[in-house]
């Protein structure tokens, strides 16, 4: 067998000049990869990718090395390491499969300490820190219209940005079907949520349901001993989705506060768009 190395470097690229619909200004990045390339017909090829110094506009990465294995039919990802997020106390573990038909597995655990220890979140997100640990896995099927099997739980620790603090927050649960609208069952929780002068003791939102139709539950308490339920159904029609519930404040002046909801939202790539009544 033989070993084939590949290097590229792109300092200072102005990659407008290359494709018109980039963006203009100055990008850079070094790739290397290397592969054990064996003569002959082998079931797969070990595969090492290094990017260093990636510059995109505003987004910077310093480093992030994968290794895998590309075999006749996929790209098989064996672990991905992005050091300057984990450091030493932290940890990231990737595996999964791209296919080259479309269809993509993965099994990601991650324990991110100090999300602020990354440059670009500093930049564009001043004054938000926090730690992240998570353990995800998901599935995408193959084809025109692809199936999504997304389940797991992410933990949000010791979460600060201007104005807002989070002792902690946990999302847990599972998504499956169509990508546009999936079959949910999702729960997320909170605790001591302090933003806008608020303070938030706790709080419980449950989303369930689908592909048509969703009930969405939940509660929060607050400090002064104020709480507040949400009771809404969902439902999805020709890409437009009908709110209707309501939201009840209790332990408020003489009685409980109720306030109707009934929205419409159009979700696009990049807007959401509403009527309300």
């Amino acid at each position: 067998g033989e070993r084939v190395e590949v290097a590229l470097a792109t300092p200072g690229l102005e990659l407008s000049r290359v494709v018109g619909a980039a963006p203009e200004g100055p990008h850079a990045v070094r790739v290397s990869a290397s592969m054990d390339h064996a003569l002959g017909e082998a079931t797969e090829r070990p595969l090492e990718v290094r990017v260093e110094g990636l510059r995109y506009l505003d987004y910077e990465l310093p480093l992030l090395a994968a290794r895998g294995a590309l075999a006749p039919s996929e790209l098989r990802v064996a672990s991905v390491e992005v050091p300057h997020m984990t450091g030493d106390d932290g940890r990231l573990e990737v595996a999964g499969r791209v296919g080259f038909d479309g269809s993509v597995s993965a099994t990601v655990e991650a324990l991110l300490p100090e999300i602020d220890r990354d440059g670009t979140l500093r930049r564009l997100a001043p004054g938000v820190r926090g730690g992240v640990q998570a353990s995800v896995r998901a599935t995408i099927s193959a084809g025109e219209d692809p199936q999504v099997d997304l389940r797991g739980r992410v933990v949000v620790a010791r979460a600060q940005a201007p104005d807002l603090r989070l002792e902690r927050a946990e999302l847990e649960g599972s998504a499956r079907g169509g990508l546009s609208a999936p079959t949910l069952d999702v729960v997320l929780s909170a605790t001591d949520l302090r933003a806008g002068g608020q303070h938030v003791r706790s709080a419980r939102l449950t989303a369930r349901g689908g592909p048509t139709r969703y009930r969405v539950d939940g509660r929060a308490s607050l400090a002064d001993g104020t709480t507040a339920d949400l009771d809404v159904a969902v439902r999805v029609d020709a890409g437009v989705y009908h709110v209707d519930g309501d939201v009840v404040a209790r332990d408020l002046w003489q009685g409980p506060l109720r306030l109707r909801l009934c929205i419409a939202l159009t979700v696009a790539c990049r807007s959401v768009s509403g009527r309300y009544s």
